[in-house]
């Protein structure tokens, strides 16, 4: 199922974080992870900046290419010792493009990065959130948080879609290696529409339909105690 993880590293506690999950779907699995960092693309900038300055920003940047090579080797070592295939790769260009580009070319079957810098209300940042919207595999991201990574409930928000039936399948994958509990979400949206009873519950009816169905699809037989579904109104 997880062949091979692309961790996008970016030197933060988020990142770390993530590559703690990456590490236990690898154990589990037998996964190959792939880190990778990418050097923003900053050449542009350095056609402008005086040429006194050049070869100083052109250190730097090799410096930091330099820098997280050893970061990653250092990590590499470490995995080894744990039994788990870690590769390297340091790039550079614009972030989010860089690492689907790679996650391409290695045929990712998961990508894992850290949130990132939130922007506004996002709890995502730029980076992450572009790479969620455009790649075609599953992507993990994780917060810095006190708690060893570990995978014990599962909340999987579920629609009518025929996407959900995929994330359903998925995750009944994972319940397969993990003694997890699978949640399911559904979320009737009404608004500010101040509907008839009778009816929301009609439409809270075919939601739970729709997810049994789905439920149906899987080729797992789920017992009753490992899943629940919850109805919300939103």
């Amino acid at each position: 199922m997880i062949n091979r993880i692309l961790w996008a590293c970016d030197g933060s506690k988020d990142s770390i974080q993530t590559l703690g999950y990456a590490e236990i779907l690898a154990t589990r699995f037998k996964s190959e992870i792939l880190g990778l960092f990418v050097i923003p693309d900053y050449y542009n900038v350095a056609e402008k900046i005086p040429s006194d300055e050049k070869d100083k920003f052109i250190k730097w940047v090799e410096e930091t290419r330099s820098r997280e090579r050893k970061t990653l080797e250092d990590i590499a070592r470490d995995f080894k010792e744990k039994g788990i295939r870690f590769g390297i790769e340091v790039t550079s260009g614009i972030p989010y493009k860089g690492i689907l580009r790679v996650a391409d070319r290695n045929k990712a079957d998961l990508i894992a990065m850290g949130k990132g810098r939130l922007v506004g209300e996002s709890i995502l940042g730029g980076t992450a959130l572009k790479v969620l919207r455009q790649s075609p595999v599953p992507v993990l991201t994780a917060r810095e948080g006190n708690k060893s990574p570990d995978i014990k409930k599962i909340l999987v928000p579920t629609d009518t879609s025929p996407r959900a039936s995929k994330s359903l399948k998925y995750t009944v994958e994972l319940l397969k290696e993990f003694s997890a509990n699978i949640y399911l979400l559904n979320i009737v949206e009404v608004g500010e529409y101040d509907l008839p009873i009778e009816i929301v519950e009609r439409m809270k009816g075919f939601s739970f339909r729709e997810i049994e169905e789905n439920i149906g699809k899987t080729s797992v037989v789920l017992r009753r105690r490992s899943f629940r579904k919850h109805h919300a109104l939103l």
